[in-house]
């Protein structure tokens, strides 16, 4: 698959590309990638769509203070002072950070583009359902160049900075939520790559370890069922009652890949619903703790039980907490690129 970015050209393999937006949006994708193996392995872009404490519910409404719930655009300017001017990192030069994710990895990589760039943040398209996105500006004494890539885990583990890319560092999660159905609404194009979701995000995990690339991986956040839309809500409550319909169509939609003996997992446990969420992120946990050099920021603990972040008929963006999720961000990227530095030394 060629992908273009800026003046560059990329190479990446068919099939791990998300050219897929948020499941609940219904405006247009842009196509943004060109598929140079098979067609059918690309997903379908007509799919529009310091913090540790996360309990704390005066952080959370101190940061709803800076949140345009019309635009539903951060006020950047005050993050930009509270966060890039405190979490520095004590280096010169020049980095390049690779974001790689689903739709709430887009979102942070946009909040971070608005803090770093001002231009970005005046003439960027919509950012919200960009396929990609790009900027770079000063983080303290640091040139930072962003690129983001709306792709599975399976991208980071096909990706070797190129030298005009290093120093580098990846921040990714593994577009958890994207990959969810919600059967019987709609088809679950997305089986395939949830069925490989431990085996790709090993394997990133495994690749950037063994290139030594630094590494931050942002776990899937929560989603509230309380605030899906009408069809989203009867999709989760099919999943959570395990009823007859939501077996019809996992057989009827699954039948070529999953025996019926085999058929509870994918159908009942793999659905867009809190539980799943909740289940999808104590894998992504277990798996990681198996990889000592990878930070992480557990995004699901920062949004569970947060309703009140999330707007009606939406229940998967928890907008007003961005800067809580960034921050924690932020503080592991610090930590991963100024303990590589001394590795390098």
């Amino acid at each position: 698959m060629t992908r273009i970015c800026g003046h560059r050209v990329v190479l990446i393999a068919a099939g791990v590309l998300l050219s897929m937006a948020v499941a609940l949006s219904t405006s247009p994708q842009p196509c943004i990638a060109i598929p140079s193996v098979a067609d059918g392995e690309q997903l379908d872009s007509a799919d529009a769509g310091e913090a540790d404490n996360a309990g704390d519910p005066a952080l959370f409404q101190a940061h709803t203070a800076f949140y345009d719930l019309k635009s539903s655009q951060m006020h950047a300017e005050y993050w930009r002072r509270q966060l890039l001017q405190f979490v520095q990192p004590s280096l010169h030069g020049n980095w390049y950070i690779m974001a790689v994710g689903g739709q709430h990895m887009r979102e942070i990589s946009a909040f971070l583009c608005q803090m770093l760039d001002e231009t970005y943040r005046r003439t960027a398209p919509d950012h919200a359902s960009a396929g990609e996105l790009g900027c770079s500006g000063m983080w303290g004494s640091i040139n930072a160049t962003v690129q983001f890539y709306f792709a599975v885990p399976a991208v980071v583990q096909k990706w070797t900075p190129s030298d005009e890319e290093r120093p580098a560092v990846v921040f990714f999660d593994s577009a958890g939520v994207d990959l969810l159905h919600t059967m019987p609404h709609s088809k679950w194009k997305y089986y395939e790559h949830w069925s490989k979701f431990k085996e790709n995000l090993r394997g990133a995990l495994e690749h950037v370890q063994a290139a030594n690339i630094p590494a931050v991986y942002v776990t899937t956040s929560a989603v509230c069922e309380a605030k899906f839309d009408a069809e989203h809500k009867w999709a989760a409550r099919y999943c959570r009652e395990q009823s007859d319909t939501l077996r019809k169509a996992c057989e009827h939609e699954l039948g070529d890949h999953v025996s019926r003996l085999h058929m509870d997992a994918p159908c009942f446990h793999a659905c867009r619903s809190e539980h799943a969420v909740a289940q999808l992120s104590q894998s992504e946990l277990s798996l990681l703790s198996g990889f000592r050099n990878v930070e992480v920021v557990n995004a699901y603990a920062l949004t569970v039980h947060q309703c009140w972040a999330t707007a009606e008929g939406d229940g998967i963006h928890f907008r007003p907490l961005v800067p809580s999720i960034m921050t924690q961000v932020l503080h592991r990227l610090r930590s991963v690129i100024e303990a590589h530095n001394i590795d390098s030394q």
